[in-house]
């Protein structure tokens, strides 16, 4: 399975410190580090590419490889994330979900056409979530009122960065 990972744009704020970064040249001031710790939690013998948005642009060659698009977000990214799921759905790719803003706001995702919903914590909800891949689901809605203990969460894919283009790893 080819997996295209996405962390979708940070618009410019005050939080944002573009000022600050564009003076480092730096791009970002943090990785995504749920994103990359849900990759870990991914099979191995899945290939993935990750593209952090406020770092660089995918390109038409990612979209074509992938086979499945998995998009986290927080509610400042609301439209880079309803942006990336209908175009994932209108290039046919099966689109999977998760993070702060789809768990709060399910319906959104929905709405823009997201096949897999991963919500809540996804120490719980991804092995549902790959439960239902392997049974060929078309679509679900995983959820789990469970907290996770993180030390048994595994290490994130950093290998998976451009470590250079943030302010922090943190």
């Amino acid at each position: 399975m080819n997996v295209l990972l996405f962390w979708p744009v940070m618009p410019n704020s005050f939080w944002s410190y573009q000022e600050t970064l564009d003076l480092a040249g730096l791009r970002a001031t943090n990785p995504p580090l749920g994103l990359i710790t849900v990759a870990a939690m991914l099979p191995p013998d899945w290939n993935l590419r990750l593209v952090d948005r406020n770092v660089c642009a995918e390109t038409e060659a990612d979209w074509a490889w992938c086979d499945l698009v998995i998009i986290s977000a927080m509610v400042i990214q609301k439209a880079d994330f309803q942006a990336l799921i209908q175009k994932g759905v209108a290039l046919g790719k099966k689109v999977a979900v998760g993070g702060p803003y789809p768990t709060s706001y399910p319906d959104v995702a929905q709405a823009a056409g997201a096949h897999y919903l991963i919500l809540d914590e996804g120490e719980y909800t991804i092995p549902m979530f790959l439960e239902a891949i392997a049974r060929n689901q078309p679509s679900g809605i995983f959820r789990s009122a469970e907290k996770p203990d993180v030390t048994q969460t595994p290490i994130p894919r950093f290998d998976l960065l451009n470590l250079d283009a943030y302010l922090a790893i943190t």
